[in-house]
């Protein structure tokens, strides 16, 4: 599946209900990808797709076999990925030749 093909698949969480995703963006400097989904009464915006372990789930199988496979094949804790790219670059800046 590609980003765009989660635009406007619906969305049930754990505290806010039914939901909209209005896209699925990356992030460059964290490495990693945001859902912005549209609630009765708000917008959120959630990590993905560490957020369908426990607060979201999809109505959409395709979209659900997807995820599944994604959380089954990540085995890099996404704290420590921020943790490693904001080390690297604060090593990079330091050691920098002037």
């Amino acid at each position: 599946m590609k980003p765009k093909d989660f635009n406007g698949l619906l969305v049930t969480h754990s505290t806010f209900g039914l939901g909209k995703i209005d896209k699925l963006e990356y992030n460059v400097e964290y490495d990693t990808y945001y859902l912005h989904v549209s609630f009765s009464n708000k917008t959120c915006k959630f990590q993905f797709p560490s957020v369908f372990k426990n607060h979201l789930t999809i109505n959409d199988k395709k979209a659900n076999d997807y995820i599944k496979s994604l959380l089954k094949n990540d085995t890099t804790n996404t704290e420590e990925k921020i943790f490693n790219k904001v080390t690297k670059k604060q090593y990079m800046d330091k050691h920098k030749k002037k």
